[in-house]
Formats: C-alpha cells, sequence, structure tokens
C-alpha cells in the first residue's frame, strides 16, 4: 500500500488465500528483501506444516530487517528467527538466512532445518563472517533411487555449496566454493579462483540425473589478471563426489598437447560455460537423458574465443569426453538422450544435424525454405529433455523466425523396455544399465560416493524411440565398503598432494596453518576428557559402510583426570 501518491512512501504487503482466492488476509507489512515463503517443501520437511517465513523491514524500503516465522498465518503466534537480516532463501532442505555485520563489510550466514532455530555457519579459519558477495549454488537434487529389494530408498542430502567472490575488479572477478557437512553450517574450501563475470553469475554448473557431479571453470592466472591486466584464462574442472576432489576434463585419444604439456591442466578440454550462455536451462545436461554431457570448448592450456571451439560430447557421465562435430554447435538432448540435435551457433546455416546413436553417426534436416540462411540464436525443447519436437528461433534478415523441429518419425518402433531383463543376463530388450566410472581412480572400480549406480538408458545404436512413458530408474546395489575416496577433509583442514606429477593421488588432509582440529571442551557436560574431530569427515552424499574408516574421533583427557589403571 502507498500512505501518499509519492512512491517513495509505498510498501509491500503479503497476502495468503486459503480458499482459491474467495478471501485473502494479511500476512506482513511492510515486507522486506525475500518477502515470503511456505517454508515447508518435499524436501524441508522438519518444519510445521504450515509454516510461513517472511522478511519484514521497519522502514518499508526493499531491504532487509527481521526474519520471522509463523505457523498460524502470523494471527496469534510469530517468532524473530534472525535480526536484521539481509536476505533469505529455501535451498534443498535448508532455510538460509544471511545477516548484516561489520557494517555491511561482511555477512553473518545462518543456516535452519526446521524454520525453530538456526546455526551459524563457520568457514575455515574459525571465522563466522564471509564476504558480502555470495551466491549459494544449486544444491543437489532430492534423487530417490531402488535398491536391490525393490524399495524406494532416499539419498542423503548433499549439504550446502556457495561461492563467495574473493575478486570483484573489473574484469578479475572470481571468488572460492564451499561446500559444508550434512547440516550446512560447517563449510572447508573446496575449489579457488572460481570464474564469475560483473553480474555475479558464477561458471558452475551441477549435472542433471547424476549425483554429486559438477563442472565449473577457474582462473588459472590471477596474479596475471590483477597486476599486469591480463585477460583471464579459464580451466574447466569437473567433480563426481560433490566437489570433495575436481580433476580436469580428458578426452578420448591422443592430442598433440599431450606430448608438450604433460601436466593435466595444461592438456586438457575446457568449456565455455554458465558466464557466457543465453539460455541459462541445461547447458551441459538434462535429467532425461543420463550419464550425457554436452559442451562447446576447446583443448589446450586455457578456454579459447568461442569462434575456435568445437563441440564435445561424453557419454559416461563426463569421465571421458570426444570431439563430435567441428566448430561450436546449440546442442540439446531429446528422446531421453536417443536424439542429439545441433546448429550451427555463428553463421547462417540452411539446416540442422542430429543423432540417433550418441553422437556416432549424424544426419541433417533442411530448414523450411523462409528459414534458409537463418542465424540460429536458440535452439529448445522440453526442460527434461524426453520430447522429440524442439523449436528454433534466429534471424532471417531483419525478422524473427521461430521454426519447428519435429523427429517423432525419425525412428521405426518404440522401444522395448524389460527392467527384470539384465537381472536374467538375456539383454532381449533395447535397454542397457550404465553405472558412471570413478574418474580419480585406476581400479576397476564402479564405485561414486559408496555406492554402484546404475541407470536405465537405451543401448545406443538401436533403431527405436523411447516415447514419453518411459521413466528413468536408478538403482544400488548393496552399498560399497567405504575407501579414502569416501572422506574428505574436515573443517579446518586441507588436502596436500605430496605427489604432484601423480593427478590421481588422493593425497592427506593436514591441518591449515595456525588453525586447530574441531574439539569439544572440558567444560562441556562435565566429562573426564574431550574430543578432537579427525582431519577427515565422510562426504555428506557417501552411504558407504564398513570398511576404512577415517573420520573416528580421538578422545583425550582433560588436565588432572587421567586415570591410572593397575
Amino acid at each position: 500500500g502507498c500512505r501518499t501518491a509519492d512512491a517513495g512512501e509505498c510498501m509491500v504487503e503479503a497476502f495468503v488465500t486459503r480458499d482459491h482466492g474467495a478471501k485473502w488476509h494479511k500476512l506482513v507489512s511492510p515486507l522486506g528483501a525475500g518477502g515470503c515463503s511456505f517454508l515447508r517443501t518435499d524436501r524441508l520437511t522438519k518444519s510445521h506444516q504450515n509454516a510461513v517465513v517472511c522478511a519484514r523491514h521497519p522502514s518499508a524500503r526493499n531491504d532487509g530487517g527481521n526474519v520471522l516465522v509463523s505457523d498460524d498465518w502470523f494471527t496469534r503466534k510469530q517468532r524473530t528467527l534472525i535480526h536484521n537480516a539481509t536476505d533469505f532463501a529455501i535451498m534443498g532442505e535448508f532455510l538460509i538466512v544471511s545477516q548484516d555485520a561489520n557494517d555491511g563489510k561482511a555477512l553473518t550466514m545462518h543456516v535452519s532445518l526446521d524454520g525453530l532455530s538456526a546455526a551459524v555457519a563457520k568457514f575455515p579459519g574459525n571465522k563466522h563472517t564471509m564476504d558480502p558477495a555470495y551466491t549459494v549454488l544449486e544444491p543437489p537434487e532430492g534423487f530417490s533411487y531402488r535398491d536391490e529389494a525393490g524399495n524406494t530408498q532416499k539419498m542423503p542430502g548433499g549439504g550446502l555449496m556457495m561461492h563467495v567472490t574473493k575478486s570483484q575488479h573489473a574484469g578479475a572477478e572470481w571468488g572460492s566454493i564451499y561446500s559444508s557437512n550434512s547440516n550446512g553450517t560447517y563449510y572447508r574450501q573446496t575449489l579457488e579462483y572460481v570464474n564469475r563475470d560483473e553480474n555475479g553469475l558464477v561458471d558452475f554448473e551441477r549435472i542433471r540425473a547424476l549425483e554429486g557431479v559438477a563442472i565449473a571453470n577457474t582462473v588459472a592466472n590471477p596474479q596475471a589478471v590483477l597486476k599486469q591486466s591480463k585477460g583471464k584464462q579459464l580451466q574447466s574442472q569437473i567433480t563426481i563426489d560433490g566437489g570433495s576432489r575436481w580433476h580436469y576434463l580428458r578426452v578420448e585419444g591422443a592430442s598433440p598437447c599431450h606430448q608438450t604439456a604433460p601436466k593435466s591442466g595444461d592438456c586438457a578440454l575446457h568449456l565455455h560455460g554458465y558466464t557466457e550462455v543465453s539460455d541459462p536451462e541445461n547447458i551441459y545436461s538434462a535429467t532425461g537423458a543420463v550419464g550425457l554431457l554436452m559442451g562447446v570448448g576447446n583443448i589446450g592450456a586455457s578456454l579459447k574465443r568461442i569462434g575456435e571451439a568445437d563441440t564435445y560430447l561424453s557419454t559416461d557421465g563426463g569421465a571421458t569426453w570426444k570431439m563430435v562435430r567441428k566448430g561450436p554447435k546449440w546442442h540439446e538432448f531429446g528422446d531421453h538422450g536417443a536424439l542429439i540435435v545441433v546448429a550451427d551457433r555463428l553463421h547462417p546455416t540452411t539446416e540442422v544435424e542430429y543423432s540417433l546413436d550418441q553422437g556416432k553417426t549424424w544426419q541433417s534436416m533442411k530448414l523450411p525454405q523462409e528459414a534458409h540462411s537463418m542465424h540460429i540464436e536458440f535452439l529448445t525443447t522440453t526442460p527434461d529433455s524426453t520430447s522429440r519436437r524442439f523449436a528454433l528461433y534466429g534471424r532471417h534478415g531483419d525478422k524473427g523466425v521461430i521454426v519447428g523441429l519435429d523427429f517423432t518419425g525419425a525412428q521405426p518402433r518404440i522401444c522395448k523396455f524389460d527392467p527384470l531383463d539384465e537381472g536374467k543376463h538375456a539383454n532381449s530388450d533395447d535397454f542397457e544399465l550404465f553405472s558412471p566410472k570413478p574418474i580419480d581412480s585406476r581400479e576397476a572400480d564402479e564405485c561414486i560416493l559408496g555406492r554402484k549406480a546404475q541407470y536405465y538408458r537405451r543401448i545406443s545404436d538401436r533403431q527405436c524411440y523411447v516415447g514419453d512413458e518411459f521413466r528413468a530408474v536408478r538403482y544400488i546395489s548393496s552399498p560399497c565398503e567405504c575407501t579414502e575416496r569416501d572422506f574428505e577433509c574436515n573443517y579446518n583442514f586441507v588436502r596436500q598432494n605430496d605427489n604432484a606429477d601423480d593427478s590421481d593421488s588422493l593425497g592427506k588432509c593436514v591441518l591449515v596453518q595456525g588453525m586447530q582440529a574441531p574439539r569439544t571442551n572440558c567444560t562441556a557436560g562435565h566429562k573426564d576428557y574431550f574430543v578432537i574431530e579427525s582431519a577427515y569427515r565422510k562426504i555428506p552424499q557417501s552411504i558407504c559402510r564398513k570398511g576404512l574408516t577415517l573420520d573416528a574421533p580421538r578422545e583425550v583427557w582433560c588436565p588432572g583426570k587421567a586415570r591410572t589403571w593397575y
């Protein structure tokens, strides 16, 4: 509402309806940044069924304020969760609230799992604040799976990841990615110099349908950018374990630079990322195309101009890549990955190309006469990439053109799917069980995050279409035994690789200089001993059992409490 005709006197108010819009009741006025949200979601399930969270700002400006929570629509009961908040967001199973600290020069981050209480996020060096420019990265999807007994299970939460800006100089914007423990409170730095742009967009993208997989671009020459005004040299890295470890992208076969640049980062595949795309949806992957990734980039020491890029495809979840088309292409998956469509993104064209066998062979489809020599600006399909219909948008002269692409007649029959086929080793249907492989293991190991995950997808060379009715199902065999790859460095620890020539070596976790391991104290609970946490913590998404134990804490007697045994 507005007190006067002056827009500066207006305030934002929140209303709620519980009878399909017949009546509306005021919740909070005036609102601050973040507005109001229903707190309970399909993943944030510990809050009250009717819980609503709102930001109230006393001066009616679009700033922060106090974050309030009510479970009776703000009629009688409400509580202040955080004072002096700057914003809030619901991400996955977490309510995240940022709070002003040090007169706007820093922020304190609060994390709540139920809307009743919140804990302060702690960063390396025992810091309770962080730089004010940050981006909470897209949380892992809430995956479900079927175990060997056929029961549906829910994956454990993957914690939180956030990008905190370390440099905001024009042309030299970057930051660090931090990942948390399972409840979002303790953070460790997992990747430095991650690229961002002047608008705060971060070169980070989670891979759809695969747990724990993401790709990020880092700045390889930060000092030269800052001190010598050089351009950024970007390198792409991939993680398969939720950010615990990162690897350069490997290309199938040998490339010319393998002889002159043995270090993997200087002879790797680097892809154009989130800060350069016009369509932020599904940059590299799609939920319906399990294990398939596609991107535009080049092999070498760093990312080059897009005019020097080619189009690459991975069919094994990002472990290895191969060039499938020369030049940079718009690309989209369809029919659950059984169809790939590409189009020239730099030059006017008269056709698009498509593949029905995961990029092994390609065919062309001519555009209609009125769209000949159009300059394509956009290629899209349904968000889950299960459809066989696509849309192109581009320019033909001074006119905008939209072209519909229909591939429903490209395959002669619908694929046969028998979920019992693999168990009988008959292999008589058109589907296979795909299992991602660890990037950092030379052994014949298929365990990632403590499990061997298997996904049904169409066999690449089968001449059939999957269709809209198919629903991908992920199966997980019995959890794997824990190995070193199921653990990451604990709070205040960093990984130190003493064997720099071995890119697969995990290295050991050592204390940050001047820091100490998390510990209890002798007064807590009046115990005779205090507990020092291990240098390692289990990766939140891992479900491994037994095997190696690296996260066991150490008990130490308090002064004067040690007992002598006779």
